[in-house]
């Protein structure tokens, strides 16, 4: 592989980095309930009051997590999908330079994700702070997918207008 194509490994390298680094740091590094509970959330506390679900075993409800916990679960699971969404994304121009398939590529991606994601939570397993759960991988494979479907349509609007231009050929 050439030099000037291994930059475009670079966003995918940093965005490994970065999950890893937060996969090893404990529930208490990442509370951020001492900070919601600062916010205003009291406005949000009635419509949310009769929200209750199941997630991995667990009762998800203002009333079993108090308003700030509650807010909290979201906020985490929201970073599942947002930071799975940006590692597709990542993957897929890592893959840039190789000459494949298009469908190939996004393929190849989404399963890198699958086993990234779930090697990620079998990691959480073996950390006493931290546990592993399948829905997470659930979770993240969902943000994956968004983010090929971005970078799909993206990649289509490109190619219509490359054969808007008078090229007659799609890219």
């Amino acid at each position: 592989m050439k030099r000037s194509n291994l930059f475009y490994l670079l966003p995918l390298a940093v965005w490994i980095v970065m999950v890893s680094s937060a996969s090893t740091m404990s529930y208490e590094q990442q509370d951020m309930r001492p900070l919601l509970s600062r916010l205003p959330l009291s406005v949000i506390e009635t419509p949310l009051s009769g929200i209750s679900f199941t997630y991995a075993y667990s009762e998800i409800s203002v009333e079993e997590l108090g308003l700030a916990g509650f807010v909290e679960f979201f906020v985490r699971k929201g970073a599942h999908v947002v930071t799975y969404f940006g590692m597709a994304v990542c993957a897929v121009i890592a893959l840039r330079p190789l000459r494949m398939q298009w469908g190939t590529k996004l393929i190849w991606t989404f399963l890198f994700i699958v086993i990234f994601a779930s090697l990620d939570e079998v990691r959480h397993f073996y950390h006493p702070e931290r546990t592993g759960l399948w829905q997470d991988v659930v979770l993240d494979s969902f943000g994956a997918m968004l983010g090929l479907l971005v970078m799909d349509l993206i990649s289509k609007v490109r190619g219509k207008r490359t054969a808007d231009a008078g090229t007659g050929q799609l890219r």
